[in-house]
């Protein structure tokens, strides 16, 4: 009888220990969640009063900013930036741990993008990055100028009129075919209209 009893007591302390250890690699686990990226998103434009996005760029891609890009960084990268990266050091404290998990998986997600950049500035458009081929794209355009710009996009992507402000930045996210389209004219058009146009 004793050693059923020191049998049940070894199994249970086993248990406990494997449950324990599970549950540790839970909560260190970072996995996506329609509301984390949610939250997550809202974190990085907002986090600290003016969020990550003023260094980093609306979708993390750097945008020409001082942060530069940090899609796919994951929380161990965030978490040592916050404790050893001079400017963020003062953020670090204002950010929870559930906080830093969501951030994370929100710059994950936008990793798992291909990225294609415009960047518009003096009636140039800049590319940076090429669509591929079976892969989630994303196109992010930077409007750095004073002109509200429209674009058809009728073969790229479904919504095919945009229309950016002055100094905006807009995403646009599509899955491409085998064959997907070079982003570039004759391929989409493009209008220009000056502030002083509009009146």
């Amino acid at each position: 009888m004793k050693w059923l009893t020191k049998s049940i007591v070894c199994g249970v302390c086993l248990i406990s220990v494997s449950v324990l250890a599970s549950n540790g690699e839970t909560a260190n686990t970072v996995t996506p969640d329609s509301t984390d990226i949610e939250k997550g998103q809202h974190l990085f434009r907002t986090a600290g009063g003016y969020g990550c996005s003023t260094c980093h760029g609306l979708y993390a891609q750097g945008g020409g900013n001082a942060g530069g890009n940090i899609r796919g960084k994951g929380l161990e990268a965030l978490n040592l930036i916050l404790e050893k990266e001079p400017t963020m050091v003062l953020l670090g404290p204002t950010l929870s741990a559930d906080d830093r998990r969501r951030l994370s998986i929100y710059v994950t997600e936008l990793g798992k993008l291909n990225l294609i950049e415009w960047t518009i500035e003096n009636g140039v458009i800049h590319q940076n990055g090429n669509i591929v081929a079976h892969k989630s794209n994303q196109l992010v355009i930077l409007n750095k100028t004073f002109n509200f710009i429209e674009f058809n996009f009728p073969k790229v992507i479904s919504q095919t009129t945009v229309t950016i402000n002055p100094y905006e930045t807009l995403a646009f996210q599509w899955h491409a075919d085998d064959k997907p389209l070079d982003l570039k004219q004759p391929n989409y058009d493009v209008k220009m209209q000056t502030i002083n146009e509009l009146k």
